[in-house]
């Protein structure tokens, strides 16, 4: 909404295209915010907050957090196929190896609450594929 938002204020209009291209981004949102509440996990069960780790569980959160991913490679596939953005956008691809050390730590840890301090992995992964976003409209328009 923040981007289409943003496109009828600097456009004067809505579009299609501006809401389609915010997609990746929301999604990259929801995952951040999906890993920061890993390390909730166990106290919010515990007050009966039911986020999407709590619903998961822990056997699952690797697939949550996969499925996260997928699901924004997915939205650049659509958007490229679509014609609204070039398929420079691909070049998004080459930021997936930062998410496997972050993967990886999920994986291998006992205690989730040690995740609370270490999204750095996370974020990165947000703030190159935006900025590789915006590259490629600045672009290719």
């Amino acid at each position: 909404i923040m981007v289409a938002g943003t496109a009828y204020t600097m456009m004067g209009e809505f579009t299609v295209r501006s809401l389609m291209l915010s997609l990746p981004i929301a999604v990259l949102v929801a995952l951040m915010l999906f890993y920061q509440s890993l390390s909730d996990i166990d106290d919010d069960r515990a007050i009966g907050k039911n986020t999407l780790a709590v619903e998961l569980g822990r056997d699952r959160i690797l697939a949550g957090f996969a499925a996260f991913v997928v699901l924004h490679f997915i939205t650049i596939i659509i958007l490229v196929v679509m014609n609204f953005i070039s398929s420079l956008a691909f070049l998004t691809l080459t930021t997936f190896p930062i998410l496997l050390s972050t993967f990886k730590r999920i994986k291998n840890t006992d205690d989730l609450q040690v995740l609370h301090d270490k999204g750095g992995g996370v974020r990165k992964f947000y703030l190159l594929n935006g900025l590789i976003l915006i590259a490629v409209l600045v672009i290719n328009g």
